[in-house]
């Protein structure tokens, strides 16, 4: 008897592995397996069930889907694992076309992974995971459309994160989800006027909306507030959000072809990124007073003397119309001017605008001039790969100047500059820079102040201007 019970459980193992390939087994009677279970035919899925009838509880994945050289599956049946109920790894049911019921996976508590659920039959049964209370990331897609299946998760109260894609919400599949610890990703592509969708949440860190159709007053009617929030998309006529108040980031990839009403901003942000800034963007967006980092890019001149913001910390904004940005700003800490296909306008700048310290770096043309009106307390010029004049004027007295690694640079004696006592100045790396007499420089270098001059053209050395100062 105990040499059958034996061979029994060698074959009982042997069998599994065949079968299953990423399975692995404790030697002793075990309801589940360890490790990856991987469903990709009916012959696997009964398999499955048979060696492991009574199996509720998964130490891993279970992925119901097809091989990585496999386009999709022809199973049709899973009804035999109804008695499982915790996951302690992933849940993926994707790329089933001819599965019309995963009605067996409803007695499933929680997926401490990620549960991803599509491309199922285009008939597939609706799912009710009435027992489902925890899930880790939910990535939910083809919402309404025609090869889509309708999900409701009645009792589920936390995720960490959610995915959710789709033409149609008609319901909502997430009745009584109040928090969620992580984000949303939520992918609207049109179809519905209204949203059902997430109507009892109150706590979620991030959100990302990816809009095609704009019309969300229905959308999220119990969260007040977000961290951190993303839109995406185009933003079309009438577009609005419920009033939604974003404390830390806020992030506007859509084009924006008209204004989207609804967003209150706190006085302060950590950071706004806007790609493809426009007048409807500044309408959009309700006064600020301060932006910790502000990300510009493709900014469209808009012909306006309005104020935007009081004071930022960093602005990376790197085209020839951000002069009218920065004109909207009282005050910028850092600002980098880089890849621009046009040097800064520099005689564009507003009277009053102090800008603590300005980089322009790697951008395209030959000549770099122009008078500027602003105060620039320090100001870098360098990795200028086309720059060969430099020409420019600044009226107020400048910190620091560090002109560098512009290769093709032969003069800046063009340029004008008044040095503070304490200025430090540093012309470097320039092998073709011979002109380098700009106004100011001997009174500066008679006045002591701090400067280096190496690895410029003969012409441009600290021994040489001495002299030539003299």
């Amino acid at each position: 008897m105990h040499n059958f019970r034996l061979i029994t459980h060698i074959l009982r193992i042997v069998f599994s592995f065949c079968i299953f390939g990423s399975v692995s087994l404790s030697l002793g009677y075990a309801q589940c397996p360890e490790g990856i279970v991987h469903l990709h035919s009916d012959e696997t899925v009964k398999a499955f069930i048979k060696a492991y009838p009574n199996c509720t509880e998964l130490d891993s994945s279970l992925i119901i889907g097809p091989l990585p050289t496999m386009a999709s599956t022809r199973i049709t049946d899973i009804s035999g694992l109804h008695k499982i109920r915790s996951i302690h790894g992933d849940l993926k049911v994707t790329s089933n076309p001819f599965l019309r019921s995963i009605q067996s996976l409803e007695g499933i508590e929680v997926v401490d992974g990620d549960y991803s659920v599509g491309g199922l039959h285009k008939e597939a049964d609706k799912v009710f995971h009435s027992n489902l209370i925890k899930v880790g990331y939910l990535y939910y897609y083809e919402v309404g459309s025609y090869h889509g299946i309708e999900m409701h998760f009645d009792h589920l109260i936390k995720a960490k994160d959610i995915y959710v894609n789709g033409d149609k919400f008609e319901y909502d599949p997430f009745p009584n989800l109040w928090k969620i610890e992580g984000g949303i990703n939520m992918y609207v592509y049109g179809g519905s006027e209204s949203i059902p969708i997430f109507q009892n949440l109150e706590h979620v860190g991030r959100v990302t909306l990816a809009l095609g159709n704009p019309k969300l007053e229905s959308l999220f009617p119990s969260l007040k507030e977000v961290n951190h929030l993303t839109i995406e998309g185009v933003v079309k006529e009438e577009g609005y959000l419920r009033q939604i108040s974003v404390k830390e980031t806020l992030s506007l990839r859509a084009k924006f072809e008209s204004p989207l009403k609804g967003l209150e901003l706190i006085d302060s942000l950590a950071e706004l990124t806007v790609h493809h800034w426009n007048a409807n963007i500044t309408e959009s967006l309700p006064n600020l007073d301060y932006v910790d980092k502000f990300n510009v890019y493709n900014y469209t001149v808009q012909n306006t003397e309005q104020r935007f913001l009081t004071k930022v910390n960093r602005l990376h904004c790197s085209n020839a119309g951000c002069f009218e940005l920065a004109n909207s700003i009282d005050t910028i800490n850092h600002w980098r001017y880089e890849r621009a296909n046009k040097f800064l306008p520099l005689d564009s700048l507003k009277q009053g605008l102090s800008i603590s310290k300005l980089d322009i770096i790697n951008c395209k043309g030959e000549t770099f001039q122009g008078s500027c009106h602003s105060i620039i307390k320090e100001l870098a010029i360098s990795n200028n790969n086309e720059l060969t004049t430099l020409a420019i004027h600044l009226e107020s007295p400048i910190n620091k100047l560090y002109i560098g690694s512009n290769k093709l640079l032969k003069s800046v004696s063009s340029s004008a500059f008044k040095f503070l006592p304490s200025a430090n100045l540093n012309v470097t790396y320039n092998p073709l820079l011979e002109a380098c007499e700009f106004i100011g420089i001997c009174d500066a270098m008679n006045n002591g102040i701090s400067s280096s001059f190496y690895d410029n053209h003969e012409q441009c050395d600290k021994l040489k201007l001495r002299e030539n100062c003299n």
